[in-house]
């Protein structure tokens, strides 16, 4: 046992990248943790978890990195923090470490980024025996670390350098030193529009350790309308070393938060006795819209000089007015994104992909002829008792409703279901879900596409009027209709 804890210290630098600092596949969505100077970059405050689960069934330890960051920019300065937990099988160190970031302002297009990075690790052998101890310090073996980065940005693009490990610190685990050697990092991002609707993001990281050691990551993803997310990837090296290969990932996006997953596939003897990497991100920009006030008008209005003037996202609209100064956005939104043109921003539409109203959260507003055909149908769309068969003195009505989701694409239709209360809560919810499915088949065999068409059913949960007699009974035997849109 001793030998083997022996031999991984001496090999440390050279296997590096599984023991010293970490490979990540979501490296474009955690930037920061390897290039501080990118903490700033947002405006907005952000919170990024990470999680990654390395090589499965490759040993009985659990080889992974998980860490939570927090990062906020203020004008031209930026700070964060990271907490994080690493285990490569053999050595676990886990820590915190502290960013700041300062922007210099080149032109209206162009800035750079500094960062500098530190903080603290604790470094441990894992699998130690009573034998190994006597010759190991595997106690709090603490040992500082620091980073420096560099970046620049120029609209779309974002490329930067980075070093790690530039205090060279000791483990700490034997009398001699065990170094944390340099790492040295380059990546590049572009953000590409095709059409209006899907947004084209390359990425390449390269990584080098002082030992000579070199990993590259090139990733492709796409993003459809900031709602789902799909890529590929391939991580390698220019060694005889093929335990690398491609990834895939998928995400969602809701409003302000961000979920990323991958599967790493490895190609090289490894992969007999390994299923591969999975990582997991979620990502969360806390985006606050702040408060304005009117102001009075100068009796003498004096327009700023032009060079004062800043636009990040080169969106035509100055950061100092722009709601979302580093993502490309719409005049009508204050500048951010809003891909219905309705002047209400994707992160607060309701209906992001209809023409809607802002009192309405970007939603359409039914005109009174509509929402009186709605009415209208629901009055006069009635059962016979204990039947989901649809009467034919309902037909046209339901017919008028079906016209109107024929002319209106991005309109879906809310159908719920309700019994009378004769015979029991099970029998009537089966009832209830009956009538729905009935009122729904009416509406395919319309040519209405069966997604556009949500269906619930209550049973005599939600009665119209009290079940006294059967007036009133028959009027709870119904069908409900509520409106709403993509």
């Amino acid at each position: 046992m001793i030998k083997k804890i022996l031999l991984a210290l001496f090999l440390l630098p050279i296997v590096g990248f599984a023991q010293q600092t970490s490979i990540l596949s979501h490296y474009y969505e955690n930037i920061s943790m390897f290039n501080p100077s990118f903490t700033g970059y947002n405006q907005f405050a952000t919170v990024t978890l990470n999680a990654r689960q390395q090589w499965y069934k490759f040993s009985d330890s659990n080889i992974g990195r998980s860490s939570l960051t927090l990062n906020k920019g203020f004008n031209d300065d930026g700070f964060g923090l990271e907490v994080f937990s690493d285990n490569s099988g053999n050595i676990i160190n886990s820590g915190f470490k502290l960013n700041y970031s300062r922007r210099v302002i080149l032109d209206e297009k162009s800035f750079l980024f500094y960062g500098l990075s530190g903080g603290y690790q604790n470094n441990q052998l894992g699998e130690l025996s009573n034998l190994d101890i006597a010759f190991l310090d595997n106690k709090f073996n603490w040992s500082p670390n620091a980073s420096f980065g560099a970046s620049y940005s120029r609209q779309s693009l974002l490329i930067g350098i980075s070093v790690d490990g530039l205090l060279e610190s000791d483990l700490g685990f034997t009398d001699n030193q065990n170094i944390l050697e340099k790492h040295y990092y380059a990546f590049a991002m572009y953000d590409y529009m095709l059409g209006t609707s899907l947004l084209l993001k390359p990425s390449a990281m390269y990584k080098q350790a002082e030992s000579g050691s070199a990993q590259f990551d090139l990733n492709l993803n796409f993003n459809y309308k900031n709602t789902l997310s799909f890529g590929i990837g391939y991580i390698g090296n220019f060694t005889e070393n093929k335990n690398f290969g491609p990834l895939l990932t998928i995400g969602l996006n809701f409003s302000n938060l961000r979920s990323i997953i991958s599967q790493e596939f490895t190609t090289g003897e490894i992969a007999s006795y390994s299923v591969g990497t999975m990582e997991m991100t979620l990502k969360y920009e806390q985006k606050v819209l702040e408060k304005t006030y009117p102001k009075k008008e100068p009796i003498e209005k004096i327009e700023e000089p032009k060079q004062d003037k800043i636009d990040t996202d080169n969106d035509g609209i100055y950061d100092d007015e722009d709601l979302c100064p580093n993502q490309f956005g719409s005049i009508t939104a204050n500048g951010c994104p809003d891909l219905d043109k309705d002047g209400v921003q994707d992160s607060q539409d309701m209906c992001p992909n209809t023409i809607g109203d802002l009192l309405n959260n970007g939603c359409p507003i039914l005109s009174k002829s509509d929402s009186s055909l709605l009415e209208k149908a629901m009055t006069n769309l009635e059962f016979d008792k204990n039947s989901a068969d649809i009467k034919p003195t309902s037909i046209s009505y339901l017919t008028n409703i079906g016209k109107l989701l024929l002319a209106n694409k991005n309109m879906l239709l809310v159908i719920s279901g309700h019994t009378d209360s004769d015979a029991s809560n099970d029998y009537n919810f089966n009832l209830s879900a009956k009538r729905a499915q009935s009122v729904r088949d009416y509406f395919i065999k319309m040519g209405i596409k069966k997604s556009r068409l949500i269906i619930d059913f209550y049973g005599e949960t939600m009665p119209l009027v009290p079940n006294t007699n059967e007036s009133n009974m028959q009027k709870n035997r119904r069908v409900e209709f509520a409106i709403t849109f993509i």
